[in-house]
């Protein structure tokens, strides 16, 4: 186990938004259902940049992918505690608007 200088152990989710920062320079379609996932139940830091990396997803992403994506935002949108609605919502439209 991974320990901090001060001996507690290391909480590696708390370098996930630092993960998903340098994943920006890359194509992260091949992990949507991921990063859909941290956008809904992330912590404030990973949820933001796992929504930016969904937004600039350029590439094609196979249509049962999308599909399960669309629902999990869908069914998400209700459930999602109020601070994640508004992604959740924004990237719900964007996967609507998409055909």
């Amino acid at each position: 186990m991974n320990r901090r200088e001060d001996g507690a152990p290391q909480n590696h989710h708390e370098d996930r938004g630092s993960l998903l920062y340098a994943l920006g320079a890359y194509d992260c379609s091949s992990i949507l259902p991921l990063l859909i996932d941290l956008v809904i139940d992330g912590s404030f830091e990973v949820s933001r940049q796992a929504h930016a990396l969904v937004s600039s997803i350029e590439t094609e992403v196979d249509e049962q992918t999308w599909n399960a994506c669309a629902a999990r935002l869908r069914t998400a949108l209700q459930q999602v505690v109020p601070d994640r609605q508004p992604l959740v919502a924004e990237l719900l439209t964007l996967f609507d608007a998409e055909p």
